[in-house]
């Protein structure tokens, strides 16, 4: 995969215990350039759901994607990943969702970002259907260059 032409996704989970924080699960991947983020930020959240969904004890997932949330909250959303989500969290109750409104100055962002740095070489490619923004672009390109 071409490094130049790849976006970065990463989702981790962090379980706290008083002060000290450990990574108890951790799942990263490189999307290829025509993914939107809103697909990458959507995907992240279904993985940490995933993962978070064999732990019995309430967990709190937090992003900074306002617009996945309110994706999320909606039930008429058609968005694949979404519409699995919203089943994900109906079955496992004890999975909340939580709004970041931004991740400067957060002991744990720093973690996210070496965990996205890692992607770039570490994370697997992983194929999701282009968005149709992209493809809307890609028909103007062609068009135009006709």
């Amino acid at each position: 995969m071409d490094l130049k032409r790849t976006k970065v996704l990463e989702a981790h989970i962090a379980f706290y215990k008083t002060i000290l924080k450990t990574i108890i699960a951790s799942w990263q991947c490189k999307l290829d350039r025509s993914s939107s983020v809103f697909q990458a930020e959507i995907l992240a959240i279904r993985m940490a759901i995933e993962a978070a969904s064999s732990l019995h004890r309430p967990i709190k997932i937090w992003t900074d994607s306002l617009s996945s949330l309110m994706a999320i909250l909606n039930p008429k959303s058609h968005h694949s990943i979404v519409r699995e989500i919203q089943i994900l969290l109906l079955s496992h109750k004890h999975i909340h969702l939580r709004w970041l409104k931004a991740p400067v100055g957060y002991l744990d962002n720093e973690c996210s970002d070496q965990l996205a740095k890692e992607a770039i070489t570490k994370g697997d490619p992983f194929l999701l259907p282009k968005p149709l923004s992209y493809l809307k672009a890609e028909i103007k390109s062609a068009a135009i260059s006709i």
